[in-house]
């Protein structure tokens, strides 16, 4: 597994700044990218403390996490010559360190397949 640090250039240049902007204007704080190459996986972790008790449901995310998989994280990836696997989108109320059960935290976990230039939505 490698980790890399929020700020690389992963991601693709117009995205390259640790905070982005979905397709709401929801704010997404990027903090921790970990490659598992092994496994043809990515994991993009953000802090989004919109999410946190009371606030924004999955449902009012959804349309976000599908965008940002398919406008910036999958393009960035390909870039950086990833062509296929699973993308794996975390939102976290706040920075969670990565694998720990923090039941009072609110988290979001989405994953994709990649199929050509496309972020397709799957299931656990």
């Amino acid at each position: 597994m490698m980790r890399l640090a929020a700020g690389i250039a992963l991601i693709a240049a117009p995205a390259v700044a640790q905070e982005l902007t979905a397709p709401s204007g929801l704010k997404l704080n990027l903090y921790d990218v970990i490659i598992e190459d092994d496994a043809a996986l990515a994991r993009f972790r953000f802090e989004v403390p919109e999410i946190a008790d009371n606030g924004l449901p999955f449902a009012d995310v959804a349309d976000d996490l599908q965008a940002l998989c398919n406008q910036t994280l999958l393009p960035g990836l390909q870039q950086s010559g990833w062509d296929e696997g699973q993308i794996v989108v975390q939102l976290s109320a706040e920075k969670v360190d990565f694998g720990a059960t923090v039941p009072d935290i609110t988290q979001y976990f989405q994953p994709f397949s990649i199929d050509g230039d496309a972020c397709i939505w799957e299931d656990f």
